[in-house]
């Protein structure tokens, strides 16, 4: 008899479930996006195409033979051939290449007299996925390199298969991380962490608050303290655009000066960047809690967002092994134009012409997303019911 009970109160919730358009989505729909969304994610299950810039000062058949190796593996794309160091470094900086190849000018000389001989392999240490895949790949090319020149050299010269394979001189890869040369976590993924901190909530300061004027109708009452709905509206905005703001700068001043994060751009730039984020984080936010029932939905809706706007912002997993809907997806979302930014700024010493497109996507943004949620405000406002007095 029990067990009846319970099978018509299960048939009861299916049914309120079912009925109820907002909780179908979070129960029965949502698991299986997000579970798609991170399946598309990392579809192609490791760091591929990492752009590589070579400078060969041996410039000899053997020595391309090893940047013609790296060329070859699925890891590596060879992008540049450069004349110095200086010159590969500096596409580091501007973001153009993730790895160098050096090889020294006495590369095959030594090599040829069985001498232990050296290449260089410079790491873009900002990025520790591409870091940690960047070395265990080199270092995998420049063994195998290895083995089969020095044996190919020793057979030449009339030794055996087994001998050679008991005397072969290695080829030696030297790391050297750029940028962070400690192999900093901190350093890689507290900026990211950070960012999406904040936008998280903004977005829920928002949502929450708006949502609350509604679910409790004092939409009227808070028109009625201005002039119109409009003014309304961007008060009530203004107010989290300056709390939001000091927020923003506090914690980054407290990032960088508590944390020691190296700073090698202008923490301006960082500004830069902030003030329309904030405007659109918060102009979404607005959007979210207008068109919620009550501040439960707004909350829910808000913690939906976290984890996938963090993964296709391109901060943890790269862009480039991504599929290109979600690369274009990502684009919508505020952190995607600011966290690895804020990094490069920090860690590369990027200046504002490295972040004029995302600072203009950003204000177009908080443009649209303000001008939505005004007209939003304006029409619930208009509803009946609720105090009209200030």
């Amino acid at each position: 008899m029990s067990i009846r009970k319970m099978w018509r109160i299960g048939i009861r919730e299916a049914k309120m479930i079912l009925h109820d358009p907002r909780a179908f989505m979070f129960f029965l729909v949502v698991p299986f996006i997000v579970t798609f969304l991170f399946g598309f994610l990392f579809i192609n299950h490791m760091v591929i195409g990492i752009r590589v810039a070579v400078v060969d000062q041996a410039n000899t058949q053997v020595s391309r033979y090893i940047s013609r190796s790296f060329d070859e593996s699925m890891r590596f794309d060879v992008e540049y051939y450069l004349e110095s160091e200086a010159e590969a470094v500096k596409m580091i900086e501007q973001d153009k290449v993730d790895v160098i190849l050096l090889i020294p000018k006495d590369f095959t000389y030594n090599l040829n007299r069985g001498k232990n001989t050296n290449v260089l392999i410079g790491i873009n240490a900002v990025n520790s996925i591409i870091n940690n895949t960047s070395i265990a790949g080199a270092m995998e090319i420049i063994q195998n390199c290895s083995v089969r020149l020095s044996a190919a050299g020793l057979i030449a010269k009339g030794a055996t298969v087994d001998m050679a394979k008991n005397k072969i001189m290695p080829i030696t890869g030297v790391m050297r991380p750029w940028f962070n040369s400690q192999y900093s976590y901190l350093n890689y993924f507290f900026l990211g962490v950070v960012a999406i901190a904040l936008q998280q909530l903004m977005i829920l300061a928002a949502a929450t608050s708006f949502a609350k004027e509604k679910e409790q109708k004092t939409l009227p009452e808070l028109v009625s303290c201005a002039s119109n709905s409009v003014l309304a509206g961007l008060g009530k905005l203004l107010f989290y655009w300056v709390i939001a703001l000091i927020i923003m700068v506090s914690v980054y001043y407290i990032t960088f000066k508590v944390y020691a994060i190296p700073m090698r751009g202008k923490p301006g730039d960082i500004i830069a960047l902030g003030i329309p984020f904030i405007i659109a984080s918060l102009g979404i936010g607005m959007c979210i809690g207008l068109l919620c029932k009550n501040q439960i939905n707004a909350m829910h809706w808000t913690m939906l967002l976290t984890y996938p706007c963090y993964l296709i912002s391109g901060y943890a997993w790269p862009h480039s092994l991504m599929p290109d809907f979600l690369v274009k997806l990502s684009q919508v979302v505020p952190i995607t134009h600011i966290a690895q930014h804020t990094r490069d700024i920090a860690l590369l010493g990027h200046g504002f012409s490295y972040i004029k497109q995302d600072l203009l996507i950003l204000s177009a943004m908080a443009v649209a997303a303000t001008v939505i949620g005004l007209l939003l405000f304006v029409w619930q406002s208009k509803k009946k019911g609720g105090k009209a007095t200030c």
